[in-house]
């Protein structure tokens, strides 16, 4: 069995409430922030996320919560 780091990239299937959860921040930091940063705001269920762990982790920090669904599946290290 392979093992995963928390540096290594990884892909997920975002479930419902991960891509409501995910529009969310990205909506909020799109208005916080200074200049010009785009942040996709349009994700859907089914829709593949990638990034590092570690990063992932910090996105979906606080969506992970027990009246909800899970904000994702399908956990797997791209090679």
């Amino acid at each position: 069995m392979e093992t995963i780091d928390l540096n290594d990239t990884v892909t997920v299937e975002l479930t419902e409430w991960g891509a409501v959860y995910l529009n969310a921040l990205n909506t909020y930091k799109s208005e916080i922030a200074t200049g010009k940063p785009v942040y996709k705001t349009d994700y859907k269920k089914g829709d593949v996320y990638k990034g590092q762990l570690w990063q992932l982790i910090l996105d979906f920090k606080d969506g992970f919560r027990f009246d909800k669904e899970k904000v994702f599946k399908q956990l797997t290290k791209v090679c």
